[in-house]
């Protein structure tokens, strides 16, 4: 591959995760033990974030994925946050 395919490659590979992460995770029921409160406001967090990066307003993206990240762990929002922080500078 040459570099500039490999420059258009990740961004698009990174387009696509943060794409098919909130289906993933809405298919997915709430676990026992967990608020579906607060499961619900990760949740909400995160598609905040996602609307967000789409815009490229990254830095507001990457906060809105640290409070998701935050009520309810999981990688697909780290992944998130850290592909936002990223593109923030």
């Amino acid at each position: 591959m040459r570099p500039k395919s490999t420059a258009l490659a990740l961004p698009l590979a990174a387009a696509l995760t943060l794409a098919a992460a909130p289906a993933l995770a809405q298919q997915q029921p709430t676990p026992p033990g967990e608020d579906p409160a607060r499961v619900e406001e990760a949740r909400a967090r995160y598609r905040e974030g996602l609307q967000l990066f789409q815009r490229r307003q990254y830095a507001e993206a990457t906060v809105a994925f640290e409070r998701s990240f935050r009520l309810r762990p999981h990688p697909f929002t780290l992944y998130s946050a850290a592909e936002a922080r990223m593109r923030a500078g």
